[in-house]
């Protein structure tokens, strides 16, 4: 008899187990899921809970990436921001990085 829940936990796999076509498609739904919580109401919670929820997978790779979206799309931003979403990209950008250092922090 084994646990419940163990056959899940044994198939998940671990961050450096993912494939680069994984790691791309989850790159790609972060952007999407910024591009939806950034519309006209604001917020980038959909892309804030993304980032949560792959740092609970222990995949802090797939954080990084949308960190380094997100800093592109700043440094777009500060070029030419008809939409006003500079300030909400980069707190969006702030609070993962805070996220991510608590990661680091806890070794």
């Amino acid at each position: 008899m084994h646990e419940a829940g163990w056959d899940q936990i044994a198939m998940d796999p671990a961050p450096d187990e993912l494939s680069p076509d994984e790691r791309a498609r989850l790159a790609r739904k972060g952007e999407v899921l910024f591009g939806k919580s950034c519309g006209p109401n604001g917020g980038s919670t959909c892309a804030e809970l993304f980032v949560a929820h792959q740092l609970r997978l222990g995949r802090i790779e797939v954080a990084r990436d949308l960190l380094r979206f997100l800093d592109s799309r700043i440094a777009a931003l500060r070029g030419d921001d008809p939409d006003g979403r500079l300030s909400t990209t980069e707190a969006l950008a702030a609070r993962i990085r805070r996220r991510l250092d608590n990661e680091a922090a806890k070794g």
